[in-house]
């Protein structure tokens, strides 16, 4: 059982065929608008980052595991610590790169070769 599942449960929703795929789609993209609503406060957004930061690693790669969560989270921890390095929306690139990129584990899909 996946942590999606059991949250789902805990709220009391049914898992159809692909509500995982895009309940986690929709966990992405709140993380990615916590992230970048550290810009609305000028001075708070800086030392938010400092404890975004972490947490937000961490969850990337318990959202997507390994081998890209782990280069994931490294990538979201150091665009979260570095002043000013909140615009890419590393949650819903993950979700992007899970799904549509990467097709298994081995390979990769045609539409980024081309």
């Amino acid at each position: 059982m996946t942590y999606l599942e059991i949250v789902y449960r805990l709220i009391g929703i049914k898992l159809k065929r692909n509500s995982q795929k895009y309940g986690l789609l929709i966990i992405s993209l709140f993380l990615d608008f916590v992230g970048m609503l550290t810009y609305s406060i000028p001075l708070f957004g800086e030392v938010f980052d400092l404890i975004w930061a972490p947490i937000s690693a961490a969850l990337v790669w318990v959202m997507y595991r390994k081998p890209y969560g782990a280069i994931g989270g490294l990538f979201s921890f150091f665009e979260e610590i570095l002043p000013g390095g909140d615009v890419a929306p590393t949650f819903t690139v993950m979700w992007l790169v899970k799904y549509y990129v990467v097709r298994d584990k081995n390979t990769i899909s045609k539409a980024t070769l081309q």
